[in-house]
């Protein structure tokens, strides 16, 4: 009986176990499919991407369900197993996602392109492909796709050399967007080595005290003629020994007064009490009294010297010329002044790093020939900043081993200047001195071949980002000789339409604008780079029409190289080969930008050329514009001045280039 009653309950319990597992917890069924797309219209060979929601009866959003697509009319459209939908052909298609039996549709309407352009024969390029557009093709371009399509750039540059700014309208038809920037981004977690600005130089201050140079002593220079007589021997009378008074070779410790003043030229002197630290067979090192304590030391004075003996005076006359002496002692000064300093207010987020003012090479007492600047120092100087640890002037010159590495670019920058001022004073007999962007041009091309000299690299390396930074010792030559040329180039090709190397207003784009065209110039040219740079400033005229002679027998002219020029900050390193003319043989910047702050990449700025959005910008001259475009297999796109718009003006050339 006890063993019957046992059973009954097992049998219970059993039964009652297998009532409770039911068959797990209930899955909410899909009720409703809701599908959109990015696009509801696009053209034959475009693309867009669809997107399916599930839901619930009541609403809810269902997540993880499979879904199935499929095209209503795959002739017009077709979609992938993702919701990627390509046009194929003209039309509407309904795109359909299907989930658990209940389905959801967006309709796709597909415009047909032309395949031929009425009454326009179709060009036809090759990849790398570079062509000029013809008269009759600036009106109307049409361009055939192909059994391939093919991606394009079309280049407008201003060939203005006055640097006047010209309006540029571009339409287009069955063009199609390009996906994806022009290299590849530097992601915020890159782990290798970028490099780094120290500071930011106030080029303001550099171009005010050029133009009050020339509007003083230009005027002299041309007044004189070109009579041939050289006059360094009318500057230095006979007796004079050394710069302002000091005798030729001076002994250590001797004390001199000099002008500091670099704001005004011949009105207003600003004198400082100067000690000789250092004389040696080029340099002679002053330093101010009033320089604060824990500055330089006396052998770092001494170094400079040395350093400009054995690198910068020989980089820069071996390239450049030598310079005048005027003062009759065969040496260079150095002034180091807290006058230099003062010029940087606290707060300031730029800074002077030291100058050369024209005035020291003119006469302080009446001259034939010359004008009078009474403040003068009558000898060959330049000027640069003193070590304030204690920040007394500004936040800018604590850091005395940065400042010992920086002012070595600052002499070989400034000294440039001066070679290019006092040959063209005392040995050209010219009658004007270079053009702002020409003669700082020349100063960043200085501080290039001293970056070149440090690193152990050469022109015409195609040098690369890993190239350049491969090891701490290749990093510190790129952040204290060369990163400035790169930050400027930046700036340029951010803003290329409105930016040009022949800009009068010596901006930081300028500045890179003009350093890439002469480095540029150097390259294609298939002589000693040194025979050219000397040349410019060996020149009696300057500016355009001294490049032009000087490089005549590398480029037809200017206006050429800068054309080439603009086509090759696209296509030097692209992906494809480029002929030699649109390559940059010295440096591959699709690379190095990756490493040059703010933007980690190449920034070349592009537009892109799509139907019914037209373009319109201005070009500055020597300026240019890039607009890129996609063509579908066998379309034909054609590009313009819009119906009815006003035609381009003659200075603007346009260039198309086939990128793929």
């Amino acid at each position: 009986m006890r063993r019957l009653l046992c059973l009954v309950l097992l049998a219970a319990a059993c039964s009652g176990g297998a009532k409770d597992s039911g068959t797990g917890p209930q899955v909410t069924p899909v009720a409703q499919v809701v599908v959109t797309s990015t696009s509801s219209s696009i053209l034959v060979g475009q693309t867009t991407s669809a997107t399916a929601t599930t839901m619930s009866a009541t609403g809810t959003v269902l997540t993880g369900r499979t879904i199935a697509w499929s095209s209503g009319s795959p002739a017009v459209a077709t979609v992938t197993s993702t919701g990627v939908v390509t046009a194929v052909g003209g039309g509407q298609a309904v795109i359909s996602a299907t989930s658990e039996g209940k389905s959801g549709q967006v309709t796709i309407t597909v415009t047909a392109i032309a395949t031929t352009c009425a009454g326009v024969s179709a060009l036809t390029l090759q990849v790398g492909e570079v062509h000029t557009l013809t008269t009759a093709e600036r009106s109307q371009l049409c361009i055939a796709g192909g059994l391939s399509g093919g991606e394009y750039v079309l280049i407008p540059f201003n060939s203005d050399t006055t640097a006047a700014t010209q309006p540029v309208s571009l339409s287009a038809t069955n063009t199609i967007a390009i996906q994806g920037p022009l290299a590849a981004q530097i992601v915020a977690n890159h782990s290798g080595a970028l490099f780094h600005q120290n500071r930011v130089p106030d080029e303001g201050l550099a171009i005010r005290r050029m133009l009050l140079s020339r509007a003083l002593f230009s005027p002299s220079l041309r007044s004189r003629g070109r009579s041939g007589t050289m006059f360094a021997s009318q500057l230095a009378p006979s007796g004079r020994r050394g710069i302002n008074g000091l005798a030729t070779t001076p002994t250590v410790g001797t004390l001199a007064q000099l002008n500091a003043n670099g704001n005004d030229a011949c009105t207003v002197p600003l004198i400082r009490t100067a000690r000789v630290i250092a004389v040696t067979a080029h340099a002679i090192v002053l330093a101010d009294t009033l320089a604060p304590a824990s500055g330089y030391t006396n052998a770092d004075y001494q170094n400079f010297a040395a350093t400009f003996d054995t690198l910068v005076f020989p980089l820069d006359t071996s390239n450049f010329g030598a310079p005048s002496d005027i003062d009759n002692n065969g040496r260079v000064v150095l002034f180091f002044t807290t006058a230099v300093n003062q010029l940087t207010p606290a707060g300031s987020a730029t800074f002077a790093g030291g100058f050369f003012f024209n005035r020291d090479l003119f006469p302080s007492t009446p001259t034939p020939g010359f004008f009078q600047c009474n403040t003068s120092n009558v000898g060959e100087i330049f000027y640069l900043p003193v070590v304030d640890a204690a920040r007394t002037f500004n936040e800018f010159f604590d850091d005395r081993p940065s400042m010992i590495k920086e002012t070595v670019t600052t002499l070989v920058h400034e000294f440039q200047h001066l070679i290019s001022a006092s040959r063209r004073i005392y040995v050209n007999n010219s009658d004007d001195f270079e053009t702002i962007w020409l003669d700082e041009g020349m100063s960043h091309i200085a501080e290039e071949l001293l970056y070149f000299r440090i690193a152990g690299f050469s022109p015409k390396s195609d040098l690369t980002y890993p190239g350049i930074s491969a090891n701490q010792t290749l990093l510190d030559a790129v952040n204290f000789y060369q990163i400035q040329n790169l930050i400027r180039l930046q700036r340029f090709i951010s803003k290329p339409e409105t930016n040009s190397a022949i800009s009068t207003n010596d901006s930081l784009a300028t500045r890179g604008a003009t350093w890439n065209m002469l480095r540029y110039l150097l390259d294609q040219s298939t002589g000693p780079s040194s025979s050219y740079t000397r040349a410019i400033n060996n020149a009696i005229g300057n500016g355009i029409p001294s490049l032009n002679a000087i490089f005549a027998s590398t480029v037809p002219n200017l206006t050429t190289a800068m054309r080439q020029i603009a086509v090759a900050l696209f296509t030097d390193n692209a992906g494809f080969t480029a002929s030699t003319p649109y390559t940059f043989p010295s440096w591959n910047f699709r690379s190095i930008m990756l490493g040059v702050p703010s933007s980690f990449s190449y920034s070349l700025l592009t537009r892109p050329l799509l139907p019914g959005a037209n373009q319109t910008f201005s070009l500055r001259g020597g300026a240019s514009s890039y607009l890129r475009f996609r063509i579908a297999v066998g379309a034909a796109a054609l590009v313009g001045p819009p119906q009815g718009g006003a035609a381009l003006a003659t200075a603007v050339d346009l260039i198309l280039v086939r990128t793929q």
